[in-house]
């Protein structure tokens, strides 16, 4: 799965405009929340704008919270497996605005203060008086531990699956020795193939096209990048992705880590041993940043490790997890 990196080549193939804001067709992909009221969903406000946001909460409202949070380019359908810790947690689980089925947003709601706003906000409904839990995947990782640095009195447990560099400088590091692109991988071809045909008007059109960027063999995340394992996706958001706060003139200009070393409780990192953001990054970059971290190895997968190793991963997660 193509996480984390926008890069030149990536502007070019979505060949769309960073404008404010783009229309709605529900053609190509499912609805989101704003077009199918069916669909599990809450209203919060994040940077003066109230969104439907796509959630789902699993087991007793009175347990512990465990907060999921899926990483770029993704929802959190890949994460529905984990419902089963709602034995023990009260789950909650969402598509992040602008991501997946939930409601579009404008580019001025794409800031580092509205990540935060938007944990406080799913916080206030679901544990306004007791500190909450994370599991977080890859920008979700990045995002759990911005919360924790900003916020360390509000969260008790922590577990990071492959965060992407936690620092502008870590990220550059990481591009540089792991980004690798095959101008002769079928997905890209075909992707440089249909922009030349119909460049993206719609939210629905852009979030097809960047789907593509799932199954192209364009970077360093897989133990075979020809026989990757199946990511199970709703739905991507385009029009975030092309904005995300985290680049600028697309370099990393951000540090989630200022005031992390205030969070002194133990966190969990789980690395793969393919992907280059895996085990030897984690442990090259980002332990010394915690006060207290492990990193535990998975073998014999990538990037992917959420689902590629289900079941040992939870088995780290009992672990772990207080209530187990």
């Amino acid at each position: 799965m193509k996480i984390l990196i926008y890069s030149t080549f990536t502007i070019l193939l979505l060949l769309v405009a960073c404008q404010d804001d783009i229309g709605d067709l529900n053609i190509l992909v499912p609805a989101t929340v704003v077009d199918d009221p069916d669909l599990p969903q809450i209203e919060i406000c994040v940077a003066g704008h109230i969104r439907s946001i796509h959630l789902e909460t699993f087991g007793n409202p009175s347990n512990p919270k465990l907060f999921i949070l899926h990483g770029s380019l993704g929802d959190y359908r890949a994460f529905l497996p984990y419902q089963i810790l709602s034995d023990k947690y009260f789950v909650v689980m969402w598509d992040q605005r602008g991501s997946g089925l939930s409601e579009r947003i404008t580019k001025s709601e794409i800031t580092y203060a509205s990540m935060i706003e938007e944990i406080d906000a799913i916080k206030a409904l679901y544990s306004p008086n007791e500190k909450i839990n994370f599991f977080g995947h890859s920008f979700g990782a990045m995002y759990a531990t911005y919360y924790c640095a900003k916020k360390p009195n509000n969260v008790n447990q922590v577990v990071l699956a492959e965060p992407g560099g936690l620092t502008g400088d870590i990220m550059k590091s990481g591009l540089d020795h792991g980004f690798k692109l095959n101008l002769f991988d079928e997905q890209l071809t075909h992707q440089f193939w249909q922009n030349d045909l119909l460049s993206a008007k719609s939210h629905e059109e852009l979030d097809y096209k960047t789907m593509m960027l799932l199954h192209g063999n364009t970077n360093q995340y897989h133990c075979d990048s020809n026989n990757k394992s199946y990511w199970p996706v709703w739905r991507v958001g385009g029009f975030l992705e092309l904005n995300r706060v985290i680049y600028k003139n697309k370099t990393p200009i951000y540090d989630f880590t200022v005031g992390l070393k205030n969070f002194q409780n133990k966190v969990l990192i789980l690395g793969s041993s393919c992907s280059f953001l895996g085990y030897d990054f984690q442990v090259a970059y980002h332990k010394n940043l915690f006060a207290d971290a492990e990193i535990v190895r998975f073998e014999e997968c990538g990037h992917r490790l959420t689902v590629e190793k289900f079941d040992e991963i939870l088995n780290e997660l009992y672990n772990y997890l207080e209530e187990y």
